[in-house]
């Protein structure tokens, strides 16, 4: 080769890495020329939690990866802005399939479990009138008598024989019986007649209202009480129309109690609830009882780490408490429609911060919590219309009451 010829292919080559070196260090940078829009733009990606193992993540219906027993966890970068097919899948379980975006600059995070698409429902007690939820247990009534019943060891424990009482209440984990005018408890006799708003602290006092007047422990402590709650041991009342924690006045508006009507205080993550006669519910803000939502006759809630879900008959809202970051950014005092239905849906329960039980019609449904794109639901199981479902957290079994049986399903989540 001449050395004419070297230098022009020196030179080349210098030309070659001048304009090579910038667009590799470019591209590892993140950034991509868009040419439909024929501009420079910097790619995104989606971080994937899953559970359980060994799943499969597809991306435009091409496999991008494959989970394992130690990283259950994958990130997927260089993605250039627009829309993504995400499907997640594994044999023997329900599939997960949404469309999400990708912005610049942008990891967006997908949290996601799969549910099996076949659970076994066995039956753990049967010949049940009626049953009440209590921590680590059921009270369970039969034809013999009332029975403190635990399904982890499948214990029942008689509590007392059924001789005709007039009306039985649950409060926390304790029996209250009334016959002939008497209501009777484990410790003391109350001689009123009807139900009078009874509760216990978590002191064991107990509490009720007759005649505007609240007692406790059978000892008058407040009169013109108009309604009356506890949290935390606190007594929250109604007086004249404005709401007092002990002696302190919260409200400086009057409410105005409508005759005829049922109302409840409720309390979840530091916030006051007043729900008016399942027709509407209120929120105690800035010293203020404010309508937040229609409830359309029909009122559950289930609450998870400042997030409460409320059930208005055919459609379930959010309500945040506090600030959010999944599935995006959420500011704190926000409530937003999450799902709705055609049917009335009811047992509503978180299962945990992104999954949550209901059921609807004769079907017993999970549901993602992520409501971006299209919300994925899966049917677990077939329940009669006039079931009852309850979820342990601890033990992550769902439990249903149905035609005087009690079933099991266990172990919902990994």
């Amino acid at each position: 080769m001449s050395k004419q010829a070297r230098t022009i292919l020196f030179y080349l080559l210098v030309f070659i890495f001048i304009i090579i070196t910038p667009m590799v260090l470019f591209y590892s940078e993140g950034y991509r020329f868009d040419f439909e829009t024929k501009k420079i733009i910097e790619t995104g990606g989606f971080y994937i939690k899953t559970n359980p193992e060994e799943v499969n993540i597809s991306i435009n219906d091409k496999i991008k990866k494959t989970t394992s027993n130690f990283s259950r966890n994958v990130l997927i970068q260089d993605l250039t802005p627009k829309t993504y097919n995400i499907k997640i899948s594994k044999d023997g379980y329900f599939s997960w399939e949404k469309n999400l975006e990708i912005t610049e600059k942008k990891v967006s995070e997908v949290d996601v479990t799969l549910f099996k698409d076949s659970y076994e429902k066995k039956l753990i007690n049967e010949n049940i009138l009626n049953l009440f939820e209590i921590k680590d247990g059921f009270i369970i009534e039969k034809e013999t008598g009332y029975y403190y019943y635990n399904p982890e060891n499948n214990k029942e424990e008689l509590i007392t024989e059924v001789i005709n009482w007039n009306d039985v209440q649950i409060l926390k984990n304790e029996l209250l019986f009334q016959k002939n005018g008497i209501y009777y408890t484990k410790t003391e006799e109350i001689e009123v007649n009807g139900q009078y708003n009874f509760q216990k602290d978590n002191l064991d006092n107990l509490y009720y209202l007759i005649d505007d007047n609240l007692y406790k422990n059978n000892k008058i402590i407040k009169t013109k009480i108009d309604l009356y709650g506890l949290n935390n041991n606190t007594i929250y009342y109604f007086r004249d129309g404005f709401l007092y924690r002990e002696n302190a006045k919260l409200i400086t508006n009057e409410f105005l109690f409508a005759e005829n009507k049922f109302y409840e205080l409720i309390f979840s993550n530091d916030l006051i609830f007043l729900n008016e006669n399942n027709e509407k519910l209120y929120l105690l803000k800035d010293e203020m009882f404010e309508k937040i939502i229609t409830l359309n006759n029909c009122f559950e809630y289930s609450e998870w780490d400042g997030k409460i879900l409320i059930n208005t008959g055919n459609e379930i809202w959010a309500y945040f408490s506090k600030e959010t970051y999944y599935p995006e950014f959420i500011q704190k005092d926000t409530l937003k429609l999450i799902a709705r239905f055609q049917n009335k849906i009811r047992d509503l329960h978180f299962i945990n911060d992104k999954y949550y039980l209901f059921e609807k019609d004769d079907k017993l449904i999970v549901s993602e919590f992520d409501y971006r794109d299209k919300i994925n639901i899966f049917t677990i199981a077939n329940n009669s219309e006039s079931s009852k479902t309850f979820f342990n957290y601890d033990n992550k079994n769902i439990y249903i009451f149905e035609d005087n049986n009690l079933y099991a399903i266990n172990k919902i989540l990994p």
